[in-house]
């Protein structure tokens, strides 16, 4: 084997990304990246006795250029006996307002591959993002605005996403592919500078490679120094957490007053709680807002309120907390949990859900939008008869949902389904007007949802509300 492979194959053993007997999903375009990561798994899928399984998602933006990748793929695919799971959708046609074409077509691939790696039982995901990809990453966010966790750029591994090719740069992978005698195919939309990562790629880091030839190592280079410089600073505060911060049904509660005199560490402590509770993280001047209206503590006060989450200040028995929840917000219940929302003051919305672990968007579609993935059991369509409040919670006991039918109850469903007791709480069910529109399992693991008799969508004039997850 090659140099090429020997370094993506100890990266891999390296970072402990794949174990023998694993079955593999490969998230794979025609292009070169893609092309590379097939071959050489392909090679490793012998000696570690990998199950491998590929998919390709047709955006359709390119017309015949890419029913020629799809064909590429299908054809390659057949060759080595590589089940490939094909989909085609049209984004041109199926554009989704406040939201980009590589936002929505990011979302709708991860929430494709997450369909299919719960049915198909695939241990990992592969993503073909190279060296040269994280670098472009790393630039794009020093460029819109980020911080010492943002520079640690793509990580190899991230649940059950893996990144094997962080290793290699784009013209390590061109020399392999040419040298191997491995066909490929070009993306015309690469060239287009309108969008950012083509703009980085194609202008900004050619001009600086010209000067600092470099400039791919020392970036990487930054990203690791960032890490662990990361890790150090959480590994410190670990401690002074455990002492100041405290989670609550209601939000996250952390000792303020004990933080006057060192406003650095208490922003470092709510990015990460930001960030781990609530995947989110908020712009530098609204942190010189929260520090400017903080102090003194005399009554409770909202600091912030955006992004889906609320910061507020309060005094508890004379001990002064900073709040942060869910806004929508979150509220007590029985040992239980539920998110408000409210379409009327904020569409889309955006809501992380902390008891299972996901990230939801709420919004207005039309009925073409819901003709065409209403299949999708990553998403959940509604009709109601106009914008206004509608809530996400956990099951109840008790709980009946009004089918086609008849009235069932959903612990009945959920037996039906042969939920085991954990999953069953973390099941999301759709509450409007105290009735239970919708049950929605497979907005966390593929599994098919069902819709309140009052709900179904008909396309008869109604609002029509999508719930789906967001995959980061």
């Amino acid at each position: 084997m090659d140099l090429f492979f020997n370094k993506i194959h100890d990266y891999i053993l390296n970072h402990n990304l794949v174990t023998a007997g694993d079955s593999i999903l490969m998230s794979i375009s025609a292009g070169k990246d893609s092309m590379a990561l097939f071959h050489v798994l392909l090679a490793l899928a012998a000696d570690l006795k990998l199950d491998l399984g590929a998919f390709h998602l047709n955006h359709m933006m390119r017309g015949a250029e890419s029913d020629s990748d799809e064909l590429f793929l299908t054809e390659l695919c057949d060759r080595h006996s590589i089940r490939l799971f094909l989909e085609r959708h049209d984004f041109k046609k199926n554009k989704l307002k406040k939201m980009s074409f590589e936002e929505q077509a990011r979302n709708h691939r991860y929430s494709s591959l997450e369909k299919i790696r719960n049915e198909g039982h695939y241990d990992k995901i592969t993503m073909a993002h190279s060296r040269s990809d994280n670098v472009e990453t790393i630039l794009m966010r020093i460029f819109t605005g980020t911080g010492l966790y943002g520079l640690r750029g793509v990580r190899p591994e991230r649940n059950h996403i893996i990144r094997p090719l962080l290793c290699v740069s784009s013209r390590e992978i061109y020399g392999y592919l040419n040298d191997n005698s491995i066909p490929w195919r070009e993306d015309s939309s690469n060239s287009l500078e309108e969008h950012r990562r083509n703009y980085i790629r194609n202008k900004i880091i050619p001009g600086i490679e010209y000067r600092f030839p470099m400039i791919e190592e020392s970036i990487i280079s930054i990203a690791d120094y960032a890490n662990e410089n990361e890790k150090l600073l959480e590994s410190l505060t670990c401690e002074f957490m455990e002492k100041t911060v405290e989670k609550r049904v209601d939000g996250i509660y952390l000792r303020c007053g004990d933080l006057k005199g060192n406003l650095r560490l208490m922003r470092f402590l709510i990015q990460k709680i930001l960030r781990d509770e609530f995947c989110i993280s908020i712009e530098k001047h609204a942190y010189e807002q929260i520090f400017k209206n903080i102090f003194p503590v005399k009554k409770r006060k909202s600091l912030y309120k955006k992004t889906g989450i609320e910061i507020e200040v309060q005094l508890i028995n004379g001990i002064e907390f900073l709040k942060i929840n869910n806004h929508p917000t979150m509220k007590k219940m029985n040992s239980g949990w539920e998110y408000i929302i409210d379409l009327g003051s904020s569409d889309p919305c955006e809501v992380y859900m902390k008891e299972p672990g996901i990230t939801i968007t709420v919004m207005s579609v039309d009925y073409e939008y819901f003709k065409i993935h209403k299949n999708e059991n990553s998403a959940v369509f509604i009709e109601l008869e106009a914008k206004t409040s509608i809530s996400i919670r956990n099951w109840k006991p008790g709980d009946r949902m009004e089918t086609e039918a008849g009235t069932k109850k959903i612990k009945k469903i959920m037996n039906e389904k042969k939920l085991d007791m954990d999953f069953k709480n973390d099941v999301p069910l759709l509450v409007f007007n105290n009735k239970i529109a919708a049950f929605m399992p497979g907005i966390i693991n593929g599994r098919s949802n069902r819709v309140g008799r009052d709900f179904i969508v008909t396309g008869g004039g109604k609002k029509i509300i999508a719930i789906f997850r967001k995959f980061d």
